[in-house]
């Protein structure tokens, strides 16, 4: 009779295994996470099929603290437009501070590490909350009509955009500001030239 799987494994490896991406990059082996926390390799293939499926899983993982980091615990009363503002800036801070991991989830090239539509749908979820407050702007006749989705896309690519840009050191010698005070000039103005006024 095989022997039941310890159900805090799974989360002890993908934490380990989180920790080896801070530090090694995702190059980082089977052999290695086993090691990390003493565990066999025959262990966490139990809980993960294949190498690519561990790093799938430490993806969904990080886009779902992403996503907490992002969502306000609780409905806002504030303004659509500044609901999208904090949005973005959460957003920059929370890629800012951790670099590895946000390369990881919104650059890596690993074929076997691709998520699947269900996973996709878990890495949108700051995209989609993005259009939801676009298309509540707009019913609300705060924010000028159009494509909510077009709008939203375009916000969060030029959001990714700093900092993608600011992880591969190619602002240095050219924006004297951080990345925060790059998007609190931008945003505001943005926010401004979508903005319907009253």
């Amino acid at each position: 009779m095989p022997r039941p799987i310890n159900p805090r494994l799974r989360d002890d490896l993908l934490d380990a295994a989180i920790l080896l991406l801070e530090r090694q990059g995702p190059s980082f082996s089977v052999r290695d996470l086993s090691a990390e926390i003493d565990y066999s390799a025959t262990a966490v293939y139990r809980c993960f099929a294949s190498r690519g499926d561990l790093l799938k899983a430490v993806q969904v993982r990080l886009f779902v603290e992403l996503v907490t980091e992002l969502m306000p615990p609780s409905p806002c009363d504030e303004a659509v437009s500044v609901q999208i503002l904090d949005l973005g800036r959460r957003f920059v801070v929370w890629g800012v501070d951790h670099p590895v991991r946000y390369t990881f989830m919104f650059q890596n090239a690993d074929p076997d590490a691709l998520l699947d539509e269900h996973e996709r749908n878990i890495a949108r979820a700051p995209l989609l909350a993005l259009e939801a407050l676009v298309i509540l702007g707009m019913d609300q006749g705060v924010l000028a009509s159009g494509s909510a989705k077009t709008v939203a896309l375009m916000f969060f690519a030029s959001v990714h955009g700093l900092i993608s840009l600011h992880h591969a050191q190619r602002l240095e010698g050219f924006m004297p500001e951080s990345p925060q005070e790059v998007y609190e000039a931008w945003a505001t103005l943005w926010i401004a030239q979508i903005s319907v006024e009253s």
